[in-house]
């Protein structure tokens, strides 16, 4: 689902979703904590339209490493990695700001 915080969450790995709930406890003081309630509050900031610009965003390239993946996608300095589990690729990434 495109722009919502369940779909974000879906696209994610567990570890991701953990983090993501850890980050809206510590960071935004997000009671009861979870992913859905972090990446919601995300979409609703200042930032929201750049989060939800990576629905539609393009990757320059994919670099495998087995089950893991690095992805670089357009406007984004660093690697964006994956994780293969089961048939489908999920995104394993830590809650963080990038730079304009």
């Amino acid at each position: 689902r495109h722009g919502d915080a369940a779909g974000v969450c879906a696209a994610v790995s567990p570890t991701s979703r953990r983090r993501q709930a850890e980050f809206g406890a510590d960071r935004l003081r997000l009671k009861p904590a979870s992913c859905e309630a972090t990446i919601g509050r995300l979409l609703d900031s200042p930032g929201g339209p750049r989060l939800r610009s990576l629905g539609s965003a393009r990757i320059v390239s994919v670099e495998r490493h087995g089950d893991r993946a690095d992805v670089r996608i357009v406007g984004f300095d660093r690697p964006t990695e994956v994780v293969k589990q089961g048939k489908t690729w999920l995104i394993d990434a830590s809650p963080a700001a990038e730079k304009d």
